[in-house]
């Protein structure tokens, strides 16, 4: 096939052999259906997400980050993005240090239908520092 790349190729490019298995297969099914991807865009999230898993190699967090950067959906959540783990770690952190008696809890699913945004500015408030350990007061001295 002039002008595509094979599995071969794709491994001497330095993909895994399951890497390059998995864009070979995407690549096979595209060309059997050209608009084989279009249907994407139109599927409620829990249906998009099994439609990306149906490939081998394509777990929850590449489905999620392909709906949302890809079909550019508006209520992906991530979570099983070390980056959006870490966030809801520290922002769990910073909300004990603060918390009363009773602990409150960040909970995404508040921001459905638009957890894709907070995903998004989860990432931003990393990239950019503003998500850090909450500061600990050194013991009391007597």
């Amino acid at each position: 096939m002039p002008g595509r790349l094979g599995h071969e190729s794709l491994r001497a490019c330095g993909l895994s052999g399951s890497k390059a298995r998995t864009i070979c297969d995407i690549a096979a099914h595209v060309r059997r259906d050209a608009a084989a991807l279009d249907h994407w865009y139109d599927l409620p999230p829990d249906d998009l997400m099994a439609a990306i898993k149906q490939f081998r190699g394509l777990g929850d967090w590449t489905a999620s980050i392909i709906a949302l950067f890809y079909v550019g959906h508006e209520d992906i959540f991530p979570v099983a993005d070390g980056s959006i783990q870490r966030a809801l770690a520290l922002i769990e952190a910073r909300l004990h240090v603060r918390g009363t008696r009773r602990r409150r809890r960040f909970d995404p699913d508040a921001a459905a239908p638009y957890r894709s945004y907070l995903a998004m500015y989860l990432w931003r408030a990393l990239d950019g520092g503003l998500l850090v350990l909450p500061e600990t007061k050194p013991p009391a001295r007597s």
